[in-house]
């Protein structure tokens, strides 16, 4: 190797040994090991000279290595960048918009930016569900306690976490900036150029798998708790949000029912059931809140009934039930055969159409006898469809049962969503489940043959 080759290399060794602290060894002469002064005695890596010449380029490549062998992440010329904001990169810090661009803001870490379209960072979708809930407004005042619970999960802030305009979330690496110049042989003048003019900026920083998980699983956990109290918010207080029906045009519970206390209680238990359920597992995307608010506000107000009718609708109920002309009686039992979930329902022969509280209440204060007399028309329908089973199963291959196809024959919705759920089965993601198939899963439950039986008679004409 040429003098003026290792000066090169020296010159850049130098500049790294004073500004990052390594150590560089000789080994035998052709290489080095590397060391940190944080910890001389923990060898960081080696590099060997004979894989670089004294060009830029090479040069270039000598210097990420190195830097390579102390961080996870190196990128080079980053002062070149140019993100989709026309921001070069620049420094921010928490609760500070990301260079001048205030749609961006920091709420966890310290350093520089990558880029802001999620090719380095890990994006979350924060659009909720329910964005004019009231709970979104307290959690942008309390900001700052959300961003101190990250900092327990990353205390060194190797990631850095920010939004636009709280809808789009992002983790990305909290990175550090080097800049220093980079020297190289000019073959044609035959001597060693500085680029001090042109300093090379190397944006480095550390990563940590498990502590990049736990950050994505808060913010999906945040996601999911906003959602619910805006799912909860909606079915109790405001009309015509209810969640699933508010084409229907149902009216908000607390129209019927006095919630001043049933609330607080509701928010409490789904919460509860959400940890037990979840517990240390991650969070899934599609994570059926929906049912779990449902099941959990149903139950709690069928055990606080006579407090919180203050209406009396669900008497003026028993009334009409208890003078009905088709022998048809009001009772309480189990959803679905072998699970534990109850709800009130009527009773018509050996026929029961469940119904939860929420679907009640949610009807106008003057329709009471027509909600008992819609039931009744469906339980007629289940009466008139019971027939023979003996060919059911083969004719069922043919066909493919779907949600809608299980209301038809008379189920309730409520019992739907929750043989769905029990059975990890999600109707967003599939039409329909083959009649054989579902028979099999459920083969004695008339609830499952009421839907496969309709289907088949409606798609096997």
């Amino acid at each position: 190797m040429k003098k003026i080759e290792k000066e090169v290399f020296d010159e850049n060794i130098d500049f790294l040994q004073r500004y990052e602290n390594f150590s560089f060894r000789p080994v035998r002469g052709k290489g080095l090991a590397v060391y940190h002064d944080d910890n001389p005695d923990k060898l960081l890596g080696y590099i060997n000279r004979k894989e670089y010449d004294a060009s830029e380029l090479s040069q270039i490549n000598m210097v990420r290595d190195i830097l390579g062998l102390k961080y996870d992440i190196v990128l080079e010329n980053v002062n070149d960048w140019d993100s989709d904001y026309d921001i070069e990169m620049l420094p921010y810090g928490v609760n500070s918009s990301i260079g001048n661009n205030f749609d961006w803001m920091v709420i966890h870490g310290e350093g520089y930016y990558t880029d802001m379209d999620g090719s380095v960072s890990g994006r979350i979708d924060g659009r909720l569900d329910f964005p004019d809930s009231l709970e979104l407004d307290i959690f942008w005042e309390d900001i700052g306690e959300f961003a101190m619970n990250i900092g327990e999960i990353d205390p060194d802030e190797l990631y850095t976490v920010y939004h636009r305009k709280g809808k789009d979330w992002y983790i990305g690496n909290a990175l550090s900036l080097i800049e220093m110049p980079i020297v190289f042989y000019d073959q044609r003048a035959d001597r060693i150029v500085d680029l001090a003019e042109s300093d090379i900026a190397f944006a480095v920083g550390n990563s940590d798998r498990k502590v990049y998980e736990a950050i994505y699983e808060k913010l999906l956990r945040v996601k999911l708790n906003l959602n619910v109290l805006g799912y909860l918010q909606n079915l109790i207080y405001y009309s015509p949000y209810r969640p699933y029906h508010s084409d229907l045009g149902f009216v908000p519970l607390s129209t019927n029912l006095d919630m001043s206390e049933g609330y607080n209680m509701i928010v409490d238990e789904v919460f509860a059931y959400i940890e037990r359920d979840l517990g240390g597992r991650n969070t899934p995307k599609d994570y059926n809140y929906g049912v779990v608010c449902e099941s959990i506000t149903d139950k709690i107000i069928c055990e606080n009934l006579n407090d919180f009718d203050t209406s009396g609708m669900f008497e003026e109920l028993r009334q009409i039930v208890a003078n009905n002309q088709y022998g048809a009686k009001l009772v309480y039992s189990k959803v679905i055969d072998g699970a534990e979930d109850k709800s009130f329902a009527i009773k018509l022969r050996k026929h029961e159409y469940h119904f939860t509280t929420i679907e009640f209440f949610s009807t106008e204060r003057d329709q009471v006898e027509d909600f008992f007399n819609d039931i009744i028309r469906k339980l007629q329908t289940r009466i008139k469809e019971s027939k023979t089973l003996s060919d059911l199963k083969e004719r069922a291959k043919k066909v493919f049962v779907s949600f809608e196809d299980s209301l038809k024959a008379g189920n309730c919705e409520f019992g739907t969503k929750k043989w769905l759920a029990d059975h990890n089965i999600s109707p967003d993601k599939i039409g329909g489940i083959r009649g054989d198939v579902l028979l099999e899963i459920d083969p004695s439950s008339t609830f499952v043959i009421r839907a496969v039986k309709k289907a088949v008679a409606e798609k096997l004409q």
